[in-house]
């Protein structure tokens, strides 16, 4: 298009200069091909996908220039030895034809051609099962990445957290409460449940949940977890409270993911056995990695609501070195706090020892964790 703007016109005319430059080198150079008569093509071997062969064929007559191609084949080749080449080798040996003797037939074409359609069906299967592998971790990364980014990108005490122990009363009420005949009911585990969770005594013992119905068990143990929230939020205030919850939720979050993609790649190692079983191994995956899913995000609330309640509080008074980044001003886990206590000595805490915050579990699995 015409124009007037001065870089243009420049830009154009360098442009110009060198093409023209170029296609006297390209001029010559064609006039050497057309006088060699083109480019000739050899094949030693039929690929497995008739896309490159078709790529290669095409080099050799681009835009109306002479070329030629031919290859030469042998019935021990990978490809035709996988698909065919046992049939066309007997029938050749039958026809009398020698060793190294060229075959020319119509044949050997329709058989090589066939051979590389199978080939790239499978190839296609085996890329379409592979995304319907992909397909299913695919958004289950979108549920966590989400779910961290609302977290992270919020501001205050995280709302998603406040669902969360909705749920895991549910989880909870199922796992110990839910046969239709109360003396049936796990009492005994799910009062010590309530009660290390929330690190406090909850009032919800054996004897006082058996005449309850499971209604007012799930509204008793409501209230239990909301006076502990409120404690906690008064004693930290709403600011301090929501970057700790903030820290703990992240930390357990992306503990467990790790967990669980490592679970995916085990079970996905053997999960095409399940074809000798007549069940699809896509169906069988999508299936067990639901379960596996929720049942990660189970432990997530559990452990982050655990959590919440266990960790230990100091406020630091004026004068004392800031807190290291990364963690919240005025929080410490439980095992930092028993570090401080004592006469000066400081005990490093084994792993599979208990955890010093009294929640019963071996320190690796509670505030061990999180330091």
């Amino acid at each position: 298009e015409p124009t007037d703007d001065e870089e243009i016109k420049r830009a154009r005319e360098i442009y110009k200069k060198l093409y023209t430059e170029a296609k006297e080198v390209t001029d010559k150079e064609h006039g050497k091909v057309l006088e060699a008569g083109g480019l000739h093509v050899l094949g030693s071997e039929r690929h497995e996908s008739r896309r490159v062969d078709n790529q290669l064929i095409g080099r050799c007559a681009r835009q109306g220039d002479p070329g030629s191609a031919q290859f030469f084949i042998s019935l021990e080749d990978e490809l035709m030895r996988l698909f065919g080449g046992d049939r066309i080798k007997p029938l050749m040996e039958r026809i009398g034809l020698e060793d190294g003797e060229v075959i020319e037939h119509p044949f050997i074409n329709a058989a090589v051609s066939n051979a590389q359609k199978k080939i790239e069906a499978m190839h296609f299967d085996m890329r379409k099962q592979l995304l319907d592998f992909d397909n299913v971790l695919s958004k289950q990364r979108d549920i966590i990445y989400s779910l961290r980014n609302d977290i992270l990108e919020g501001e205050g005490i995280p709302e998603e957290t406040l669902s969360w122990f909705e749920d895991v009363i549910d989880s909870r009420m199922a796992e110990y409460l839910s046969d239709a005949k109360s003396f049936k009911w796990n009492t005994v585990g799910y009062s010590e449940w309530l009660k290390r969770a929330v690190d406090r005594d909850t009032g919800l013992s054996h004897e006082v949940m058996t005449r309850m119905a499971p209604g007012q068990i799930g509204k008793k143990t409501a209230e239990v977890i909301q006076q502990a929230w409120n404690e906690r939020l008064a004693q930290l205030g709403e600011k301090e409270f929501g970057a700790m919850i903030r820290f703990i939720a992240i930390r357990v979050i992306d503990q467990y993911w790790k967990e669980h993609l490592l679970n995916l790649d085990k079970m996905r190692e053997g999960i095409g056995l399940r074809g000798y079983a007549q069940k699809d191994p896509v169906v069988e995956y999508k299936r067990e990695s639901l379960a596996m899913f929720e049942g990660m995000l189970d432990s997530v609330k559990k452990e982050t609501m655990e959590f919440i309640f266990h960790m230990q509080v100091s406020i630091n008074p004026p004068g004392r070195r800031r807190s290291a980044p990364g963690r919240p001003s005025g929080i410490s886990s439980g095992a930092e706090s028993e570090k401080g206590a004592g006469s000066g000595k400081k005990r490093k805490i084994m792993p599979n020892e208990p955890c010093p915050c009294g929640s019963g579990k071996k320190y690796k699995k509670c505030c061990g964790k999180i330091v």
